[in-house]
């Protein structure tokens, strides 16, 4: 499956972004589209793409699914660690020094203890090539 984690709910709870003008677009923007980091640099439509230029006959199906999590404060130690979280690394990088840790602590006040739906995207891809049918989760 890809996980690409639906964080705005988080967002939704802290409004430091949105005073500053500054939006998750612009955060998720420094991961999810930076092809610099290998986990993130990617997304479904290019596995399409790289199997139909292998000559496949490909159907993507997307799908949102949701779990329940209750994050921890060593959950939102690791999400903003710049040295070992992409996700933490591009908030950094994004927001600066200041409003990252004004995020972090509004989120720490916020979420920590409580119960949050986590969103995320699943691509189903199937593919057939000369009669054989394939199909793969990510």
């Amino acid at each position: 499956m890809i996980r690409r984690d639906n964080n705005s709910q988080l967002v939704a709870v802290c409004d430091i972004l949105k005073k500053e003008d500054i939006g998750l677009a612009d955060i998720k923007e420094a991961f999810f589209n930076n092809s610099d980091i290998p986990l993130f640099g990617w997304d479904e439509n290019d596995i399409v793409r790289l199997l139909e230029q292998a000559g496949f006959s490909v159907t993507l199906r997307m799908e949102t699914l949701g779990e329940k999590r209750i994050p921890s404060a060593e959950d939102i130690a690791k999400w903003f660690n710049p040295d070992t979280s992409p996700y933490g690394k591009g908030i950094a990088e994004t927001l600066g020094q200041e409003k990252t840790a004004e995020f972090r602590s509004c989120l720490e006040k916020d979420i920590i203890g409580k119960e949050l739906t986590w969103n995320s995207a699943a691509a189903f891809i199937f593919f057939t090539e000369n009669h054989h049918s394939c199909a793969i989760t990510i």
